[in-house]
């Protein structure tokens, strides 16, 4: 036998469901909206969630895509990347490994967890505004890194002519020894979780280990044409100078000796990004201070 609950019960029971059921509604839409987004990195979604702030992933759609990395031991695919030091092989690394300028807004130094008025910006001659601030992809400082090794690998090609002696002077070595830093601390940042199976292959005893794996991969050519269209104007970016009375970030007296500064004079000093940036622009050899592009950061 059944209970009929009176009018106005029945009609809050009746209503209360209903708004169960459209809360659970949304709850469902939003959670596979969210999913849907993140599985698609629609917007850069998954990308966001997996990054500090950059104003690319607002302004340029950065696609994934499965790739089967070339992981052989022998060159079998005859990359450019691979070949022996010539003109042809410095135009492609620095292609990828551009350090030309670009720039920011105060928001995106803000959001980069960064103080502003400590940020050097361009000044009014650039046309770009008062609120814009010089800065590098972090993505091409670290193959420009590895390219500042590769280079260390063929010395007599690149630097016996500079350095008869064999020997590579104080600052070019430092200036190595915080690439291999700089691309430690990204590899341990990312920390990779994809999994290398090993074989049994002719001529070896023991299994060998098989590095052509699949992996999920950004479209770096997208990431290439922001720099292109945002990059400033090189040949003003090199005469830049410390504006007058601008009151400098404190260096420690061991950097300043690096620099031959001891004693400081107000003089300025190319780290050598201008340099590098200028070999990448040009398709040169040669990348900045030495031949090196030496810049250890702020110390």
């Amino acid at each position: 036998m059944s209970t009929i609950l009176p009018g106005r019960k029945g009609r809050i029971f009746f209503f209360l469901n209903v708004g169960l059921f459209c809360v659970s509604l949304v709850v469902f839409g939003a959670s596979y909206s969210y999913t849907y987004r993140m599985r698609n990195n629609v917007n850069n979604a998954l990308l966001k969630g997996t990054n500090y702030y950059s104003p690319l992933l607002k302004n340029v759609n950065i696609p994934l895509y499965d790739v089967r990395v070339n992981g052989s031991l022998l060159d079998m695919d005859g990359s450019i990347y691979r070949a022996p030091p010539s003109p042809e092989v410095d135009a492609a690394w620095n292609r990828v490994a551009d350090l030309r300028p670009t720039w920011i807004t105060t928001e995106d130094v803000i959001k980069l967890g960064k103080d502003p008025s400590r940020t050097a910006r361009y000044p009014d001659d650039f046309g770009l505004g008062p609120d814009k601030h010089i800065a590098e992809l972090d993505v091409l400082h670290q193959i420009h890194c590895l390219n500042a090794i590769r280079r260390d690998l063929d010395f007599e090609y690149y630097f016996r002519a500079k350095y008869p002696d064999g020997q590579f002077p104080e600052l070019h070595r430092v200036h190595t020894s915080h690439c291999l830093y700089i691309i430690l601390q990204h590899l341990m940042c990312t920390a990779s979780t994809d999994i290398v199976t090993q074989a049994w292959v002719e001529g070896q005893t023991h299994p060998f280990p098989d590095f052509s794996i699949n992996r999920k991969c950004r479209d770096f050519n997208a990431i290439l044409e922001w720099q292109d269209k945002n990059v400033v104007d090189l040949d003003k970016f090199k005469a830049l100078r410390k504006p007058e009375g601008h009151v400098p970030s404190r260096m420690s007296e061991e950097f300043k000796r690096m620099f031959g500064v001891e004693d400081w004079d107000g003089r300025d000093h190319d780290h050598g990004h201008a340099g590098a940036a200028a070999a990448t622009g040009t398709g040169a050899a040669a990348a900045g201070h030495g031949e090196h592009g030496e810049h250890a950061g702020h110390s």
